[in-house]
């Protein structure tokens, strides 16, 4: 049964069924409520339909579930930031650092939170510090560098679009190297 909902979660996104999407999820969170599978698609569904409550209520649920892995923390993490709540970004990087994540993701998502919240100097100086973690990967370090100087633009709706860019792109980043960890 639970290849059928995986299936169904598929075809409602597919189809952008979004109250479809939200039925299959509250089955699958009821049946399966400590697969992975499932509790990632409700955190994003969670995330997509503005329910920071609903959210924090999975990273929970991730948490309780799972303790000994890093990913519900970067949720949690990215959470944090998403809100902009500068207490739960630093219980959370207290954990993260508990669970020894990298450091890398740990300065990516400080330089993230330091965006979102217009600390044009923070972010500056946390960039300084991600150029000696990442000496080798300088090609994408030049990347965040030039949207960071769009994400600080007086012009609202580039500087919005280089956040957005810079969010999803440190991102998968970063979700790549905790599934590579982990």
């Amino acid at each position: 049964e639970p290849e059928f909902l995986k299936i169904g979660l598929e075809k409602a996104k597919l189809d952008n069924n979004q109250k479809m999407r939200g039925e299959l999820l509250a089955i699958a969170s009821e049946r399966y409520y400590d697969d992975m599978v499932f509790i990632r698609e409700l955190y994003a569904y969670k995330i997509e339909e503005r329910d920071a409550a609903g959210a924090a209520a999975v990273v929970k649920q991730m948490i309780q579930h799972y303790p000994d892995e890093l990913e519900p923390v970067y949720y949690g993490l990215k959470l944090s930031i998403i809100s902009q709540q500068p207490t739960a970004y630093g219980r959370f990087r207290h954990m993260a650092i508990a669970k020894k994540i990298p450091d890398t993701i740990l300065y990516l998502l400080d330089f993230c939170f330091e965006m979102v919240t217009g600390q044009r100097a923070e972010a500056h100086a946390i960039l300084e510090k991600i150029k000696t973690r990442l000496a080798g990967k300088n090609h994408y370090l030049t990347l965040i560098e030039y949207m960071a100087e769009d994400a600080f633009s007086d012009d609202e709706k580039r500087s919005k679009r280089a956040r957005k860019i810079l969010m999803d792109s440190i991102d998968q980043y970063c979700l790549k190297l905790v599934k590579m960890k982990a």
